[in-house]
């Protein structure tokens, strides 16, 4: 918690092997904000790419030059944690675009699958922002 701490208005942008962990932990926070977004509006989301672990920045990142950390214990841990996260939003989305709100918010809910997956992927590039993957 204390790592993502930051005063108003400053721009932080930690770079860890060529990734702004910064912004991919704040965009796969902000999955949240947008599938709640999509429940109020009544907009559908896309749940297939949602659901892919390959379609997002760090997606890419993984599956492209993060392949050179492949035996480093922390990334590993990044690809279960980050694909697992995709699968639970891919989930919530789905019940989004099935109509089925009132499920789609209490999948948003604290200590949920989807909030819990939210905080391992954090909690992975946190520790790789201070200590890089090792």
């Amino acid at each position: 918690q204390v790592d993502e701490f930051q005063l108003p208005g400053a721009k932080a942008s930690t770079m860890v092997e060529g990734i702004d962990v910064d912004a991919i932990i704040d965009g796969h926070r902000q999955w949240k904000v947008k599938l709640r977004d999509a429940i109020e509006k009544g907009d559908k989301v896309d749940a297939a790419t949602l659901s892919r672990d390959d379609c997002c920045a760090l997606g890419k990142w993984i599956y492209a030059d993060g392949q050179r950390l492949s035996g480093r214990a922390s990334f590993t841990a990044l690809i279960g944690n980050h694909a697992h996260f995709h699968k639970v939003a891919g989930e919530v989305a789905q019940l989004i675009n099935a109509g089925r709100n009132e499920e789609a918010e209490d999948a948003l809910a604290p200590d949920t699958p989807f909030t819990n997956a939210t905080s391992d992927v954090v909690m992975v590039l946190s520790a790789a922002k201070r200590l890089g993957f090792v």
